[in-house]
């Protein structure tokens, strides 16, 4: 009885939760889903809305998903309903699966499987084997998982469900792929591929990953390549962040076989970025799994150790934090099992004629009126409060309404100081460029153009300011693109040009900090085209941006080298003296090694906007 009015204040304070904390501003699908819940007039209305509200929250919080399915299982029991049972089922499955309870996932399959095959029909038994195959793959119960699969394959068969049947030939390959037999997988993802439904699905992008993953493994890189862009294509137009992690990995792993280690580097930090997004530590983690491997494998033993700390103590972090979560939900749910052990033949709707039960059924229907007369008085006392607040809404819009007017003006001011700026610094680019040709000594043409390059830096931030939607900082990503470009318009030679990259995630800078450390990347930049690749057939130079308590800009290219004994503040280079000056500008510090080339690290602390 006591599980029974635990059941019952579940459904409520679903639907409490709803209402007070406005789950629907996250998920406009659940606000809609919770809002017909409220509505629901009976049990298995109220089963097919919860299903679909567990496939609606579960991207972003699949822990709380884990409890609504559970419930929802839960209650389908209660009710007798066979096919909400065996479909909740399915999905708490494969929820547990996914946030590593195996136990549970294995549990929770492996009872349902006994009931499918007593009252499912065909497409439920597809269903539910190909889940039993996803998790036996999973614990690496490699043959069992063919069989499933193979079993799954052909229940869709009978049910003729072709989407099925392809689920079931790509876990298959899977199986295969995971045992090193890549021949195999790809006979068995090319049949999936070739009865996949023609409308586009979220795992075709999943089955072109795993393609492309198998023939990579067969050197088949060209091949491997096309199926993983497609994939990654397909995934970002969808704005699927898990699965672009998992192939920007796939990536990281295929550029490093095919001797591209710049490309390889961007996937395996791509995979990082994406994974801290959503906020998945196993996407970092594999990401720096790969930049190790990476590494190593150039011989650049000092960063290899360094992601591999980063490695092993994401791991640890992962370790604790999951460990304790995972024992105590395991726990919970193989003790808890009053409900399970509730026969559906003996459900408590469905055959229960005793005196005692029909008393307690409406004990607990009385309990029920009390919670809902409280949810809505809950809810009265929310719209009074509604209305006070959208009075106060209305008038601080108004005002806001005022307020906009003038910062539009400010902004359409604030765009003409920079345009003007800009203009003016290239009457001066212009003006000295006229010098030019009035002066014949090398040296000095070569002073003049330096100073027209130092010019057309600051420039460029100007433009880039009064061009941007955010007039207080500029995307510095986007500005050293472009600087790159202009630089290798003015000093790249076409016969030989340079492959350029540049890495990171886009940061945002103030006037301040980017009109110097802009000039500072510029010189840096500029001494690469002129000094670096004299004999070098094949160059490349690339920036990289990390950003934390400081701003730290890489800059490397893979030429000559610097000269033994280089150093900064020795040097009689004034593009070197520039740099020097304005990182101490900037509270920072610029180094510099050998590595395959030079390699300049520039560490800055970014300077505060003033605040009015």
């Amino acid at each position: 009885m006591k599980r029974l009015f635990k059941h019952i204040g579940f459904i409520v304070f679903l639907v409490g939760f709803w209402a007070v904390n406005s789950y629907g501003q996250k998920e406009p699908n659940a606000d809609r889903l919770f809002k017909q819940l409220a509505k629901s007039q009976s049990s298995v209305d109220s089963l097919d809305i919860l299903l679909q509200i567990s496939d609606a929250i579960f991207d972003h919080d699949p822990e709380y998903c884990l409890e609504v399915t559970d419930f929802t299982q839960a209650l389908a029991k209660r009710i007798g309903d066979t096919k909400s049972l065996i479909e909740s089922s399915n999905k708490l499955a494969m929820i547990q699966k996914d946030l590593g309870f195996m136990n549970l996932a294995q549990r929770t399959i492996n009872e349902n499987i006994s009931l499918v095959e007593e009252k499912g029909d065909a497409d439920a038994k597809g269903e539910t084997y190909l889940i039993s195959a996803h998790i036996l793959l999973e614990l690496e119960s490699f043959k069992e998982a063919r069989n499933n699969y193979q079993t799954s394959l052909k229940h869709f068969g009978n049910a003729e469900d072709t989407m099925g049947m392809a689920f079931s030939y790509l876990g298959i390959g899977q199986v295969w792929a995971a045992q090193g037999q890549d021949d195999e997988a790809l006979r068995f993802y090319e049949k999936s591929e070739k009865i996949w439904p023609s409308e586009n699905h979220i795992q075709r992008a999943e089955l072109w990953s795993k393609m492309g993953s198998s023939y990579a493994a067969q050197k088949k890189f060209e091949k491997a390549e096309k199926y993983l862009n497609r994939s990654l294509s397909y995934y970002q137009k969808n704005d699927e962040i898990a699965g672009q992690a998992e192939v920007n990995y796939h990536l990281g792993n295929l550029y490093k076989e095919m001797d591209k280690p710049l490309e390889s580097e961007s996937a395996y930090h791509n995979c990082i970025d994406l994974g801290k997004r959503r906020n998945r530590p196993n996407d970092v983690l594999i990401g720096y799994e790969g930049l190790y491997e990476l590494n190593k494998t150039q011989g650049k033993y000092q960063q290899a150790l360094i992601y591999h700390e980063k490695y092993v103590d994401l791991k640890d972090q992962i370790d604790d934090d999951e460990l304790e979560v995972k024992e105590e939900l395991e726990k919970y749910y193989l003790e808890d099992s009053s409900l399970e052990n509730v026969s559906y033949e003996n459900s408590y709707y469905g055959q229960s004629n005793d005196k005692s039960e029909n008393q307690k059924l409406w004990i607990a229907i009385t309990v029920c009126g009390v919670l809902t007369f409280c949810l809505l008085f809950i809810s009265i006392n929310i719209r009074k409060k509604n209305r006070i607040l959208q009075s106060q809404k209305e008038s601080i819009e108004s005002k806001n309404d005022e307020i906009d007017v003038s910062l539009k003006e400010k902004d359409l001011l604030l765009k003409e100081v920079h345009h003007r700026v800009k203009n003016n610094l290239q009457i001066i680019s212009s003006l000295l460029n006229l010098q030019r040709h009035k002066v014949s000594d090398q040296g000095t043409l070569e002073v003049l153009g330096e100073s027209i390059n130092r010019i057309q830096s600051i420039s460029l931030i100007h433009q880039k300011f009064y061009q941007s939607s955010n007039l207080a900082k500029v995307d510095f990503k986007n500005y050293l693109t472009d600087l790159m470009e202009s630089q290798k318009r003015l000093y790249g030679n076409p016969d030989k040009p340079v492959k350029t990259m540049v890495m990171g995630k886009a940061h945002f800078v103030g006037l301040d900090t980017a009109v110097p450390l802009g000039l500072i990347i510029a010189e840096l930049i500029t001494n690469s085209f002129k000094h670096a690749f004299g004999t070098e057939p094949f160059p490349e130079l690339a920036i990289r941006i990390e950003t934390g308590e400081y701003l730290t800009i890489t800059v490397k290219d893979n030429g000559v080298g610097l000269p033994r004994g280089f150093s900064v503040k020795n040097s009689n280079s004034l593009g070197m003296e520039i740099v020097e000056a304005l990182s101490e500008q900037l509270f920072g510090q610029v180094s510099y090694r050998n590595e395959d080339g030079a390699v300049f690290v520039v560490r800055v602390k970014e300077i505060s906007q003033p605040t009015t």
